[in-house]
């Protein structure tokens, strides 16, 4: 954009922003330029400074490409992918490669003759330090979704689509739509697995007379030819960030695709108080966010090397530390980490990279929800009484219908009368209507991880999608000699990891979902950072 009677400053031109989206703006008067991304940092500006070049992008690959081209040798990060491994998201170290870095959440660059200037929006004091009652909030976010959803209602795109699940996210969504009135604006998606989800979205499709589609919003202009272009598709897509990013073979469709990430911010994304930790040490608190692998307690053995793990802690330390300065409960700082980290990298970039198919949006996305529910104690937060206080003010009969797990616990019943639950009806059965994803080609024309009635039905137990099953199928029986391969390609790789543990890790029987994904991510990483992708898409 180029502006050439800019009235607002920087500042509260991006503050505004919602979404998962950067703002380039030019002012003619003042010769600046401002990379404003989005306050809460979910489309993510990346940057490179080596005290000669100084670059900058919120499109990753996009900057790999111009950096490499001035002769700049980049690094991809075994640092990275081993968080991302072991905690299933990255963030803690802030992109894919080495020698770059990338902005906070808050802050934006704005670059005049003299120099770059990182500077940080001052809505982040507000959020964290504001005298807004439990009702201010409240409203603040209730109005956040309805001005979020109208703007989506407006867009000009020709096919919409909202998540529908079985779980409380995506709820809030539809209420908001509800609320305006416009459900017939829409198309409610959900997979086909696990079952107990598309069995919730279907019946809140037939209480509220929804239509259906199983077309998912994106088009594919080439098809994966093998099972290991399977994996590398979303690594390519995403530069190495996000192994569930959409495939790289995928095209623009022109939709409109509305999902509810921001919804974990009205509660605890943890079911355990961890103050005690918080208060303890980040080794502490490590372990018990991520499950001991790579901070083990009692006689596990860790997966990472002493020098790596001390990384970690530091950066963890100085996020706590930060947070706290901030006003943060000592039991709200593993949310907060949750915020600044895993929110980030997983629910903001998914946004990011499907933008790049069509336009991915989450109504959810505002401050008033953050402002509440750093206010309140653990179990409070954790009994989600926030968020069901808001689906209430959108829609008071959608909190009745069945969830695809226990929706009320005991702090709940304590703060709230409990609603009356309508049971679905088996019949009618939901509309559907007749869109389905189109294909042009397959790259190779191999066999794919495509699931079977066996690999359905252990998913439904466990309640994942049944392609991570058909995944884990395939990439189990590869992995050994990849690591093999990682080791003696990449030098950094037995800088992060313990290998002897971590072979014996994999060696293990993979029986829970958290399993799946060590395994489904550490093969997919392990493809990335050995470079497989460039013998496809050189």
């Amino acid at each position: 954009m180029v502006a050439p009677n800019r009235v607002d400053t920087w500042e509260t031109i991006g503050e505004k922003l919602r979404g998962s989206v950067t703002l380039y703006v030019w002012d003619r008067v003042s010769e600046e330029l401002a990379i404003l991304a989005d306050p809460l940092g979910a489309g993510i500006v990346y940057y490179f400074d080596d005290g000669i070049d100084f670059a900058v992008s919120s499109d990753l690959a996009s900057l790999v490409r111009f950096l490499e081209s001035r002769g700049k040798k980049l690094t991809r990060s075994a640092k990275y992918s081993a968080c991302l491994i072991v905690t299933g998201c990255g963030g803690v170290f802030p992109s894919s490669y080495d020698e770059i870095s990338a902005l906070d959440h808050f802050q934006y660059v704005v670059i005049d003759r003299e120099s770059p200037k990182i500077r940080t929006y001052g809505l982040m004091e507000r959020v964290f330090n504001n005298k807004n009652s439990y009702a201010d909030d409240l409203l603040e976010t209730y109005q956040e979704i309805i001005d979020n959803t109208q703007a989506a209602v407006d867009s000009s795109h020709e096919y919409k689509i909202a998540h529908l699940t079985g779980g409380f996210d995506s709820r809030v969504v539809l209420a908001g739509i509800l609320k305006l009135r416009k459900k017939d604006d829409f198309r409610y998606f959900c997979l086909p697995s696990p079952k107990i989800d598309r069995e919730v979205a279907e019946g809140l499709a037939s209480a509220f007379d929804l239509t259906m589609t199983n077309y998912s919003g994106a088009d594919w202009d080439v098809l994966p030819g093998s099972v290991d272009e399977q994996f590398l598709g979303p690594m390519v897509r995403s530069s190495g960030i996000l192994p569930t990013a959409p495939d790289i073979g995928m095209k623009n469709a022109g939709s409109l695709i509305l999902q509810g990430g921001y919804g974990e911010f009205y509660r605890t994304y943890y079911s355990v108080n961890m103050s005690d930790a918080v208060n303890s040490s980040p080794y502490e608190l490590a372990a018990r966010m991520w499950g001991g692998r790579g901070f083990p307690t009692g006689d596990n053995e860790t997966v990472f090397t002493a020098d790596y793990a001390d990384a970690i802690a530091q950066r963890i330390k100085t996020l706590v530390t930060e947070g706290l300065e901030l006003g943060v409960r000592s039991d709200a700082i593993p949310d907060y980490l949750f915020m600044r980290v895993r929110n980030r990298y997983f629910v903001g970039n998914q946004s990011r990279e499907w933008s790049s198919i069509g336009s991915q949006f989450d109504p959810l996305y505002g401050m008033g929800g953050l402002s509440a529910t750093y206010k309140l104690d653990f179990d409070t937060r954790r009994s989600n009484v926030f968020g069901f206080d808001l689906l209430n003010m959108l829609d008071e009969n959608l909190i009745r219908y069945p969830y695809a797990k226990n929706a009320f616990d005991w702090k709940y019943k304590r703060l709230r009368e409990l609603p009356d639950i309508i049971e679905f009806e088996p019949e009618p059965k939901p509309k559907f209507d007749s869109r389905r994803s189109a294909a042009t080609g397959r790259r190779n024309g191999g066999r794919l991880a495509t699931p079977t009635e066996e690999q359905t039905e252990r998913a439904n137990r466990m309640k994942i999608p049944s392609t991570r099953v058909a995944q884990l199928d395939m990439a189990l029986p590869r992995l050994m000699p990849m690591l093999e391969e990682v080791q003696a390609t990449v030098a950094d790789f037995a800088q992060v990891f313990n290998i002897d543990s971590l072979m014996q890790k994999i060696g293990r029987p993979v029986e829970n979902p958290a399993d799946i994904n060590l395994v489904l991510t550490m093969y997919s990483s392990c493809l990335w950072l050995t470079g497989q992708d460039r013998l496809t898409w050189p």
